[in-house]
């Protein structure tokens, strides 16, 4: 609160949030409400929280039970590695995550643009899925 008390307002001027608290409430008759597609439609009127929005909401839904996104750090962290900070964790889990949803094509593509584009010697090795 005391950042929103440090900007200088126009007397009477409402933030960007403060006119959404206000607004009504949308209620849909459709029973597939897009809250992404909602936020896109009114990013001109709230500029700021869309974009909010648009990062918030456009985070995938996992179907993963919790007590295996939970499991993670057993994995990741045993006898050799316990040491490891709490950002170092989070960043292993992060990269696992995104290695693991990004297609072998993909990588393989992202490889060789870099290898054409940096002339670099690059070598990644990609788990064969069907092994686990």
């Amino acid at each position: 609160m005391a950042y929103l008390n440090s900007i200088p307002l126009e007397t009477g001027q409402k933030t960007e949030l403060e006119v959404y608290l206000e607004e009504p409430i949308h209620r849909s008759k459709e029973l597939k409400f897009d809250v992404l597609m909602w936020w896109r439609q009114h990013s001109s009127k709230f500029p700021v929280l869309s974009k909010l929005a648009k990062d918030i909401f456009g985070i995938p839904i996992t179907t993963v039970a919790s007590e295996s996104a939970f499991s993670a750090g057993g994995r990741i962290l045993d006898d050799y590695r316990s040491s490891l900070s709490k950002d170092m964790v989070e960043l292993l889990v992060c990269g696992s995550d995104w290695l693991k949803s990004v297609s072998k094509t993909t990588i393989k593509t992202l490889v060789q643009s870099a290898k054409d584009e940096e002339n670099l010697d690059i070598d990644v090795l990609i788990p064969d899925k069907s092994s686990h």
